[in-house]
C-alpha cells in the first residue's frame, strides 16, 4: 500500500504497472483434497514494491536460499466441528534464512501484524458467509 499511496499522491509508484497483490502472487505448494491447502510466497516484504520472486512450483520454492529474502507459508485447514459444521483454520510461518532478512522483516512484521490479523478475519467471515450462502 505505502508505494500504492506515494504513486497516487506523487505519480511516482514501482507497483503501478502491477496487478493488486492477491491470491495468483502465492505457488501453490500443496494440498491434501478438501483438508488443508498450502501456499507459499517468496520476497522481500518490508520493500515498498514486495521484493517478489515468482516461483515455479514447490520444488523451486523448498529450493530457494538466495540471502535477503524470506520465505512465507499460508495454510488453510478444515477439521469437523462437534456440532456437524466445519472449523477452517489457517496459519501463516515466515522463515528468513539469514540475519540480514531477519532484522528487516521484523519491524515490517511489527507494523503489518494487528493489519495482517484484520484482513484475516475478513477472509475468514467472507469464507464463513460463502459456506453458510450455500448450505
Amino acid at each position: 500500500m505505502p508505494d500504492r499511496l506515494r504513486g497516487a499522491l506523487c505519480g511516482r509508484s514501482r507497483l503501478a504497472s502491477q496487478a493488486p497483490f492477491g491470491i495468483d502472487n502465492f505457488t501453490l505448494l500443496g494440498r491434501d483434497g478438501d483438508r488443508e491447502v498450502a501456499l507459499g510466497l517468496v520476497g522481500k516484504f518490508w520493500q515498498a514494491d514486495y521484493g517478489q520472486v515468482r516461483m515455479a512450483g514447490p520444488d523451486q520454492f523448498a529450493n530457494f536460499n538466495e540471502s535477503g529474502f524470506a520465505k512465507l507459508v499460508l495454510n488453510f485447514s478444515t477439521r469437523p466441528a462437534a456440532e456437524g459444521g466445519t472449523w477452517l483454520h489457517t496459519e501463516t510461518r515466515v522463515f528468513c534464512n539469514d540475519s540480514a532478512s531477519l532484522r528487516r522483516f521484523t519491524p515490517y512484521w511489527w507494523l503489518i501484524r494487528p493489519v495482517s490479523g484484520l484482513i484475516r478475519q475478513r477472509l475468514l467471515a467472507r469464507v464463513r458467509d460463502a459456506a453458510l450462502a450455500v448450505a
